[in-house]
């Protein structure tokens, strides 16, 4: 395993080529990314001045692009992953998605880019993030958005509640197994192959780090740095009885 302060992650688990095609067929995926987007649209058209986007964990830059497209924004896309972060690079300068938008290879837990962002996003994301280092994430999210206005618009799958590791390791494969069945059914046997991936990662703690709803709101809201603004479980996957795809609103707080 590799240390946890080893950049590469993703792609150690994961084949880029293949997730790059295929990831937007995930279930539930552009139903997410779509209404992240016009919500972050909305924001812009508010603004007077350029809305600063910091993207984190922007991968091969398949939301990037989206937001790209987005008038009235400039975005920061940070990356760790050196193979993702490639990918990235290369992605947005064929789609000319480069006009608004700067990439750098950096970790979300330790970046601070000297400004402040209206917002910070992040898609499928969040769960590469250790649970060790989510106190340290937190506070750098808190750093990096401006006083007042600041969110954090996260979209990204959920688990089942958990207690310790056995339950875990069961909340993982219930919702994958879901996803992979989904996917089974719509013909779409590549992104089963890559979620049986992801579902093997998280449960040797390889890169993927998923939370349940509760785990998640308690690390965010629960030091007093931020308030759920909003949430949202993508419709698609309601048959879960708990955890599927959420979209999550945190706004940074007074302290």
């Amino acid at each position: 395993m590799k240390s946890a302060t080893d950049f590469t992650e993703m792609s150690d688990y994961i084949d880029l080529e293949m997730y790059h095609k295929y990831e937007k067929q995930h279930p539930g995926y552009l139903d997410m990314i779509e209404e992240m987007a016009k919500n972050v649209e909305k924001r812009s058209k508010k603004s007077e001045v350029p809305l600063r986007i910091l993207e984190i964990g922007a991968g091969t830059g398949l939301f990037t692009e989206r937001l790209s497209q987005i008038p009235n924004c400039n975005i920061t896309a940070i990356e760790p992953d050196k193979n993702c972060f490639s990918w990235l690079c290369v992605h947005l300068e064929k789609m000319g998605a480069t006009r608004n938008t700067r990439c750098l290879q950096e970790d979300g837990v330790t970046f601070r880019g000297g400004e402040k962002y209206d917002v910070i996003v992040s898609t499928f994301s969040h769960h590469h993030i250790a649970y060790e280092k989510s106190e340290a994430f937190v506070q750098n999210l808190y750093f990096n958005l401006i006083k007042d206005g600041g969110v954090y618009i996260m979209g990204d799958e959920l688990t089942a509640s958990f207690s310790n590791e056995t339950e875990r390791k069961k909340a993982l494969r219930e919702y994958h197994h879901h996803i992979i069945t989904l996917a089974e059914e719509e013909g779409n046997y590549e992104v089963a192959k890559l979620e049986y991936d992801a579902l093997l990662s998280g449960i040797r703690l390889i890169g993927d780090h998923k939370r349940s709803v509760s785990m998640l709101e308690k690390e965010i809201v629960g030091g007093g740095l931020f308030r759920i603004q909003k949430k949202k479980r993508v419709s698609l996957l309601r048959q879960l009885e708990e955890g599927g795809i959420y979209i999550y609103f945190f706004e940074k707080q007074g302290v």
